[in-house]
């Protein structure tokens, strides 16, 4: 009984531990979001959870790891936003339409845009948030089209196709993120999706099997 007391106990601790774990990165998320990576100190972080900044260095050795670990937290809701539910999908069309939006959704979400940024003015000091970001929405992307295409292309690379129209999907975004445009609804991100599936048919119609493009 007193061994089940002990490690009762001692799970609580590390439930503790990691509950003010995950609070100072999503302060620290929140923060360098709305002032910027380079504009924020451990001593802000700190003086924003009411703490002194030996509390944050038990969790964290520097900033950087904060920014790290917050990109991690981050991407884990980008990959749930971006999930497909095969059984949503009665066609390759439908697929490619439903996965297209949602891609171009996600990349005109504020938070997208502003992570962005920070990867971006970042990327050669901490190249791993470049990794991180990428691997965990691009690329995750185009492995789901990639993965839905595989029996349905023929004398055809899934993984090039869906790699098209991921690039499709991301045509002018890139001016977007640095002329810093913003858009309050989902209209041209729909319109955008829309025009990527469009191109991509025109090119691969004849490579999809027809009961699957239907």
């Amino acid at each position: 009984m007193r061994q089940k007391n002990v490690l009762s106990i001692s799970s609580k601790r590390e439930l503790k531990k990691s509950a003010r774990r995950k609070n100072i990165v999503n302060v620290a998320m929140n923060a360098f979001l709305e002032s910027g990576y380079d504009n924020v100190t451990m001593s802000d972080i700190s003086s924003i959870l009411g703490g002194s900044k030996s509390t944050l260095w038990q969790y964290f050795d520097h900033k950087e790891d904060i920014a790290v670990a917050a990109i991690e937290l981050k991407v884990q809701l980008f990959r749930n936003f971006l999930d497909l539910d095969i059984s949503e999908c009665s066609s390759i069309t439908s697929m490619l339409n439903l996965s297209s939006k949602r891609f171009c959704h996600f990349l005109m979400r504020d938070d997208t845009i502003e992570i962005e940024r920070i990867i971006i003015i970042n990327n050669r000091r901490i190249p791993k948030l470049g990794n991180i970001f990428y691997s965990n929405t691009f690329l995750y992307f185009r492995d789901q089209v990639s993965l839905f295409l595989a029996n349905s292309l023929y004398d055809e690379d899934p993984d090039d196709a869906a790699m098209l129209l991921l690039d499709l999907c991301t045509s002018g975004f890139n001016r977007r993120l640095i002329l810093e445009l913003r858009h309050a609804n989902n209209i041209l991100a729909d319109q955008i999706a829309d025009r990527a599936v469009q191109i991509f048919m025109k090119i691969y119609h004849k490579c999809l099997v027809r009961h699957h493009a239907d």
